[in-house]
């Protein structure tokens, strides 16, 4: 499950993680989302201003480090494979 797809298909992804857990979301997981703010999309503008505001406050070296985790979420995730067969299941 990629954090992205929880923040902007929460519903749909709890609901595939209930089915995979055998069991029934908690009765307040509407008010639990709404808190939550979710869902919500990222805009690839928000992405920017927001990698703007982090490179303003961040040391040089910590925005460094920053930007090597997002590099290697990015090929680590999206480098993986389908199962055959499983839709949607990452291995």
């Amino acid at each position: 499950m990629k954090f992205e797809t929880l923040c902007s298909e929460s519903e749909n992804e709890i609901h595939r993680m209930s089915r995979f857990l055998n069991a029934m979301p908690d009765a307040n997981m509407n008010q639990m989302l709404s808190n939550a703010r979710l869902p919500r999309e990222n805009t690839p503008e928000q992405t920017d201003r927001k990698e703007k505001e982090l490179k303003e406050v961040l040391s040089a070296k910590l925005f460094a480090r920053l930007c090597e985790l997002q590099t290697d979420y990015i090929d680590n995730f999206y480098g993986l494979t389908l199962q055959k067969g499983a839709e949607n299941v990452y291995v």
